[in-house]
């Protein structure tokens, strides 16, 4: 996930999920879902933009496995 601290975007990029479906979701610091996208591609960019300043927390979840990390939005 980068850039991290971002603005306007980040850009997920995971090389292992060629061809798979996935879920990813972003939580603020309290804990409420705020994106919840299903993704086909293995490198995406997502807007976040209309986010407020501050942490956030990433699940990406496929079949076998979640992913997890954070990120700050400044």
């Amino acid at each position: 996930i980068y850039p991290n601290p971002a603005q306007d975007f980040i850009n997920i990029e995971i090389d292992e999920l060629q061809n798979q479906n996935y879920i990813l979701e972003i939580f603020d610091f309290s804990g409420k879902l705020i994106i919840s996208n299903s993704i086909i591609n293995p490198k995406e960019q997502i807007d976040i933009s209309t986010l407020n300043p501050g942490l956030y927390f990433i699940n990406i979840i496929t079949e076998s496995k979640t992913y997890k990390s954070k990120f700050i939005k400044m």
